[in-house]
């Protein structure tokens, strides 16, 4: 968490994990998904982008560039392969630009 927190220049993940290690809280997926603007049509995925989150989607999964820093450099994953999930998503396949 102190990379995440690092990485955002927040403590937000310490928070959560302080409020919710001791009270496991269910996630609405199907919910946060459609605020997104992520939606799994077979396998595949297609972006809605008039979603009320579809900003933060889009800032999420933009490209960046690297600025140099003193601290520990923590790459952004490239595609979902590379994310590691804390709980389950729907059947969506991959982005194309991973090259499986």
């Amino acid at each position: 968490m102190k990379i995440g927190d690092q990485a955002t220049g927040t403590s937000v993940l310490s928070d959560l994990y302080a409020k919710w290690k001791d009270n496991p809280v269910q996630v609405d997926l199907a919910s946060m998904w459609k605020e997104l603007g992520i939606v799994a049509e077979g396998r595949s995925v297609r972006s809605v982008e008039d979603a009320p989150l579809a900003a933060v989607r889009r800032a999420i999964t933009a490209p960046h560039a690297s600025k140099p820093t003193n601290s520990k450099a923590v790459s952004r994953p490239q595609c979902l392969r590379d994310v590691r999930l804390l709980a389950p998503v729907p059947d969506l396949s991959l982005p194309s630009r991973c090259n499986l």
